[in-house]
């Protein structure tokens, strides 16, 4: 077994990605994650109108570059009440207008009411909002999108569909609220800022142009699972006739509150989590892991973020005291840990894994006993290469490389028996939110469209599990979702406000709505004894509203019919 040797990060206040060395052949989405991939800083100083941001051409700003101000925002409280931290708030953007080597004279591009001051941190490219515009004689293919999407996630992409008109004007950026549009005609490929301002031109022409537009066409056509996971055409066919009927599931009236947290979580999971047979609570906001006494009084347990990044989800090893969290470093890469919680006490025992992890149910018993860990790309932000781990108090150990399908993303995956045939079940959602059954390498289910919220700030992990809701002995895939959209080509497109379970009926595989659309997140799904918890946390964006997170228990079995 080989040991993991972990990423080295530079955790000061300044991280950015390591330039290329740009040739002839180098792909467009490198050049493009070189130019607007996010760098932070602070406010060095105002001064007649000037805010002057510490980073220049040495952290690769450039004239016309854009940077996100924020200011404290929304207080995040702990499980007693006691306040632990501000969510960062966008505040205004800024040009910058004169760079030198270390530092970068920009103008406001909007008046603000209240003042920029010093120390105020700030973010090139990052949290505005972005959409893709093409040319009325061009076609692009959703593979292209994606990889875009995906070399740009600090960017809040908007999809142009969802518009009413074509942002293609200044005009039009201010009626929409775009900040950056990426616009691509046949010869070249240009980005352009507030005031429908060029900021950056790329010329489509040899291997990092069209060629590499033509081929990521072709490969969106010809699309396919890895090696060993195929799709029969009987399987096929049976697939085409699934309707979702949301006319039986239920509302969040047929639930009972069992707990309220009063920060609004990213992720929240109640599970057995060191084996004492007394569940915890287990939340995450953006820069910080929670655990405490489920129901009942008790200590509340913490583990803080150490250095830029925000932790984007963890995974749950039950009754074995292990937790996963995985933080994201915006343009720099993954730094994931490793915690342990037994005997009172939440321990880390690997920091800087590069790594996604996750813990799966690969038996069917209902346990997460398998450790996997993926690879990080900045590219495509999941690798390509996936390992089962073994976890010790010395840390993480490489056991084998997995054989699993090319969409497979760690965290957007259920695992599980669910027709009981004593065979092992993958549930994966790929990139257009669509969901893929596979039953030991043969694909057995495709949803009728996409089920799950595809650039949801909030989606870095699928929540949900394999969890017997109709006492007949089989585990059903039940998820949180969305609801499909047929304008935008049936990729679920709103938060993740539906609850879905999949089920075996004994012939085929059926797909219910157990419980109908809720207007806040859903952070989380767990199964507890007989009782099925949800957790719905509101998004905290109108700051009038307090943050909070409702945990509501149904008695199972549901009998959804």
């Amino acid at each position: 077994m080989k040991k993991i040797s972990p990423i080295l990060l530079v955790l000061s206040l300044i991280y950015f990605s390591v330039s290329p060395a740009f040739g002839a052949e180098t792909s467009i989405f490198d050049r493009i994650l070189h130019d607007f991939s996010p760098v932070a800083a602070r406010v060095q100083s105002v001064e007649s109108g000037t805010v002057t941001v510490g980073c220049g051409r040495n952290s690769g700003i450039s004239d016309g570059d854009l940077f996100q101000v924020y200011r404290k925002g929304s207080p995040v409280s702990s499980g007693d009440n006691s306040i632990i931290g501000y969510l960062k708030q966008p505040f205004v953007l800024l040009r910058a207008e004169q760079v030198s080597r270390t530092v970068s004279k920009c103008i406001p591009l909007k008046p603000q009411k209240s003042r920029i001051r010093p120390a105020m941190p700030v973010m090139r490219y990052s949290d505005m909002k972005a959409v893709l515009e093409v040319a009325p004689d061009m076609k692009i293919s959703k593979g292209v999108e994606q990889r875009l999407r995906d070399t740009l996630p600090a960017l809040k992409w908007v999809d142009s569909e969802s518009l009413n008109v074509p942002v293609n004007s200044a005009e039009a950026m201010e009626q929409t609220g775009i900040a950056l549009v990426f616009y691509l005609s046949r010869d070249k490929f240009t980005v352009y800022g507030p005031g429908y301002r060029p900021i950056h031109t790329y010329p489509l022409s040899g291997e990092s142009g069209m060629e590499l537009v033509a081929s990521l066409q072709e490969e969106s056509q010809n699309h396919g699972g890895a090696q060993g996971f195929a799709e029969t055409e009987k399987d096929r066919d049976k697939n085409q006739d699934i309707k979702i009927d949301f006319s039986n599931a239920l509302t969040l009236d047929s639930f009972t509150e069992s707990g309220r947290l009063y920060s609004a979580a990213r992720q929240v999971e109640v599970v057995d989590v060191d084996g004492d047979h007394q569940p915890e609570t287990v939340y995450l906001v953006s820069r910080a892991i929670y655990v405490f006494p489920f129901g009942k009084e008790g200590r509340l347990y913490t583990w803080e973020v150490d250095g830029p990044g925000d932790a984007v989800g963890f995974s749950v090893c039950g009754k074995q005291g292990w937790i996963a969290v995985n933080v994201l470093v915006n343009g720099v890469g993954l730094r994931s840990v490793l915690l342990r919680y037994s005997n009172d006490a939440l321990v880390v025992v690997e920091d800087e894994i590069n790594l996604w992890l996750s813990f799966c149910d690969r038996d069917g018993d209902g346990l997460r006993e398998t450790m996997l860990g993926q690879s990080f790309s900045l590219h495509k932000v999941w690798g390509d290469s996936i390992y089962r781990l073994s976890a010790s108090s010395e840390g993480v150990e490489y056991e084998e490389k997995m054989n699993l399908p090319e969409d497979y993303r760690t965290g957007w995956a259920i695992w599980g028996d669910v027709n009981d045939n004593g065979r092992e079940d993958i549930c994966l959602f790929d990139r257009s939110g669509r969901g893929y059954l596979y039953e030991e390498g043969i694909l057995r289910w495709v949803s009728p469209a996409g089920l799950v919220p595809v650039y949801d700030r909030y989606c870095t992990s699928i929540q949900g599990g394999a969890v017997d809701l109709n006492g007949d002995g089989r585990r059903d895939v039940v998820f949180a979702g969305a609801i499909p959209s047929e304008n935008s080509g049936g990729a679920g497109t709103s938060p993740g406000r539906v609850v879905y379970a999949l089920e075996w009926d004994g012939e085929k595989y059926d797909l219910k709505p157990i419980l109908k659309p809720v207007a806040a997140h859903l952070a989380g799904i767990s199964h507890l004894g007989n009782f099925l918890l949800v957790a719905v946390s509101n998004t905290h964006e109108d700051q009038d509203v307090t943050p909070e997170t409702v945990l509501y228990r149904l008695e199972l079995p549901v009998g959804v019919k």
